[in-house]
């Protein structure tokens, strides 16, 4: 498992890492904090992530949300 997102920031060279070392992770992710970017959730596959936002990070990756089998916890 890895955890993605805390303390990462939102700079655009970094958020594009990100999303590609999302796309080709090859275990179960956790997404949280900075990781949750709608260009970050869109690379990530479903059946391997689990995030956590809040209601302003969902508010920015709900048109990004692949849905099931993908785990959403929203905290608050």
């Amino acid at each position: 498992v890895a955890v993605v997102g805390p303390g990462l920031g939102a700079d655009a060279a970094t958020v594009a890492a990100v999303a590609a070392f999302v796309r080709s992770a090859e275990v179960p992710l956790v997404l949280d904090a900075d990781a949750l970017r709608p260009e970050v959730v869109a690379a990530a596959r479903a059946d391997r992530i689990v995030a956590t936002p809040h209601d302003g990070e969902w508010a920015r990756i709900a048109a990004a949300w692949p849905g099931a089998p993908a785990v959403l916890v929203r905290k608050g």
